[in-house]
């Protein structure tokens, strides 16, 4: 509880990651008729326990699998997509799993972007907090966003080879972003 809540006060709670139940509220003080009533504001109220999704276990898997699940067409794009991430970040590589395909570097997880390769196109996942700025600037592009993904914080797309080519400058600039929010430096 406090009388004002600021951003670096946000900042250091989004340091807990969900570890601890946070529910921080902002007191005032107003003067109704003669009298002082407080006035309570959740400003946060982060309850849930556990980790992302990038630490929970999940089951390895390998390129011939995403093949089967998706398409070869589908893991080109996917290689496209990489091919971004690595001129932000020429360490990165793919690190299959069941649900999605992630990065890593050196072995290390770093899923600051995640693909979800499907038949006809690849879900492209970038853990960007969500801004009314660049949901508008992704629509004015002409993207095919998705709906936003509150609980992982996370934009998604749908991305084929024409984006690869036609929205290669977004897609770059999406990665960086992503990687910045993620405390990449």
């Amino acid at each position: 509880m406090a009388e004002d809540i600021t951003a670096r006060f946000l900042n250091v709670i989004s340091l807990f990651n969900g570890f601890i139940p946070l529910i921080a509220l902002q007191l005032n003080a107003v003067e109704v008729q003669g009298a002082i009533a407080l006035v309570f504001t959740t400003v946060l109220d982060r309850t849930t326990l556990g980790v992302e999704e990038e630490d929970e276990p999940d089951e390895p898997r390998d390129r011939s699998y995403w093949e089967s699940k998706g398409s070869k067409a589908t893991l080109q794009v996917t290689d496209g997509l990489l091919a971004l991430v690595r001129t932000v970040d020429p360490n990165m590589a793919l690190k299959y799993n069941k649900n999605y395909i992630g990065l890593a570097q050196n072995g290390i997880v770093s899923n600051f972007v995640q693909f979800r390769p499907r038949r006809q196109h690849v879900i492209a996942e970038f853990k960007i907090p969500r801004s009314e700025e660049l949901t508008q600037r992704l629509e004015e592009e002409g993207v095919n966003l998705l709906a936003y993904n509150p609980r992982w914080g996370r934009y998604r797309l749908q991305v084929d080879d024409a984006d690869l080519v036609t929205h290669a400058d977004l897609l770059k600039d999406l990665v960086g972003q992503a990687r910045a929010a993620y405390g990449i430096t």
